[in-house]
């Protein structure tokens, strides 16, 4: 059974404008202006640490730029974590996505067990696209990623601080697509998998004091702008022709 997309994650979020930190992740709630090959969206991200499960939670949704209806949507949470005394992580949880091909809703949640097992739910007008399935996700990463926290787990587990500092750096881990499948239909080149091999790596400064990272795999590279105090404002997918940029 589907609940209501809002009843997932729906509690008050510990964040504001100025970046208050929780577990060393900056918290934010901002707007942006999307582009990709059908033109300009807008683009509403919020991340914090939700009050009454004290998880971190990342919520975004895309809008039409003239009638404000939602073309896509998506809620992810994870559980602060300790892979020993000295790596914190952000431990995927659960997400729900949904997203209106041609104003039908398709919408898919995932949970992730203790012992990596990715339990997926499906739901669309299209029977192929619909029922569940459980994937098995690699053990020889213990560090994993949903694609739409990327930079808050980098944060977490003190990979950004560390590469600013040393000015290089590479951090490798196991990313989620909390959109899959229908994620994949949307961009060119992906794999049809839930998760992919993935890495982050530092770029340099330029001389604006924007700090940009890689994120890295397959064939494909989506650069992140952070600011001088690690929150997200940009970033480019080129192989997509997608650009976020901040109002």
């Amino acid at each position: 059974m589907f609940l209501p997309f809002i009843l997932l994650g729906c509690g008050a979020l510990r964040s504001n404008t100025k970046g208050v930190q929780q577990g060393g992740v900056p918290s934010y709630k901002k707007k942006f202006q999307l582009q990709d090959s059908s033109g300009y969206l807008k683009y509403e991200r919020e991340v914090g640490v939700e009050n009454k499960t004290n998880m971190f939670v990342a919520k975004y949704q895309i809008k039409d730029k003239d009638s404000d209806v939602v073309l896509e949507r998506g809620i992810s949470l994870s559980r602060f974590k300790s892979l020993s005394d000295s790596i914190m992580v952000l431990r995927p949880y659960k997400s729900q996505y949904q997203v209106w091909f041609e104003k039908k809703l398709y919408q898919v949640k995932m949970s992730l067990t203790d012992d990596n097992l990715l339990n997926i739910k499906m739901r669309s007008p299209e029977e192929q696209w619909n029922g569940e399935k459980s994937v098995k996700l690699p053990k020889g990463n213990r560090v994993y990623c949903f694609y739409s926290q990327v930079m808050a787990c980098a944060k977490r587990i003190g990979f950004l601080d560390k590469a600013l500092k040393l000015k290089s750096g590479k951090m490798k881990f196991t990313m989620i697509w909390d959109g899959f499948p229908y994620f994949q239909e949307q961009y060119v080149g992906l794999q049809s998998s839930p998760w992919t091999t993935a890495s982050l790596a530092y770029d340099g400064k330029n001389g604006k004091g924007e700090h940009r990272f890689s994120l890295n795999f397959k064939d494909h590279s989506i650069f992140y702008f952070v600011d001088k105090k690690m929150q997200f404002f940009k970033l480019f997918w080129p192989a997509q022709g997608l650009s976020i940029n901040p109002l």
